[in-house]
């Protein structure tokens, strides 16, 4: 399986506007520049994979946290 440049920016950019992220806020949380994520979101730069597992650990920490308040909410 190859790492796709295209596919990945438009998933980063798309999950991060569902979760309401700007991306200076997103970039801060993940401790990079904004520049950086702009980039990454452009198709210009690809990820590390560091990068790319402190993001997906994030947005699984973020969907554990929604689902659970979920959970809450039902009961």
């Amino acid at each position: 399986m190859a790492y796709d440049i295209q596919q990945s920016r438009e998933r980063i950019r798309q999950f991060r506007i569902q979760g309401g992220y700007t991306q200076e806020k997103l970039a801060g949380v993940l401790n990079i520049d904004r520049s950086l994520l702009s980039h990454i979101e452009a198709g210009k730069r690809g990820c590390s994979v560091d990068l790319l597992i402190q993001l997906s650990s994030f947005l699984m920490y973020r969907w554990i946290c929604l689902s659970w308040a979920r959970t809450l909410l039902v009961s």
